[in-house]
């Protein structure tokens, strides 16, 4: 269970990551807001599912991993040259959508996971798709 639920806190943590160097990109006041807005966001569920998890004595992973800082150099160099607001704004937007797909597959598979854990997870999906919202 615990190495799931790890795969699971690296996207969490994948996700600080995207829209921190979103936000640093970004010149645009209200988009670069937004931003740090969803940021704090994965922070919040960050610190609420490893204290939970804590609680239960499991430990979880404290970055986003070999693959997540592959992806962060991908991106980077992916996007070097792009920084209008447009661009940004829809990056923020496909990334919540994959975290989003990403939290309820691995909601679907966390067929160990107690019930206060499955809660609070779909609860962090909510909130992504509410904060989806406000990119629109």
């Amino acid at each position: 269970m615990s190495n799931n639920i790890n795969d699971f806190m690296k996207g969490i943590y994948m996700g600080i990551d995207t829209f921190s160097n979103l936000s640093e990109k970004c010149e645009d006041p209200s988009l670069k807001s937004l931003l740090t807005e969803t940021s704090l966001m994965y922070e919040r569920h960050k610190n609420t599912l490893k204290n939970k998890l804590g609680s239960s004595g499991i430990e979880t992973s404290n970055n986003s991993g070999l693959f997540g800082k592959l992806t962060e150099t991908f991106y980077e160099i992916k996007n070097i040259f792009g920084n209008n607001p447009e661009e940004i704004r829809n990056e923020a937007k496909k990334s919540i959508k994959t975290g989003i797909e990403m939290s309820e597959r691995f909601l679907s598979s966390y067929e160990n996971g107690d019930n206060e854990t499955n809660l609070l997870i779909k609860g962090m999906i909510e909130d992504s798709k509410s904060m989806l919202e406000k990119y629109s």
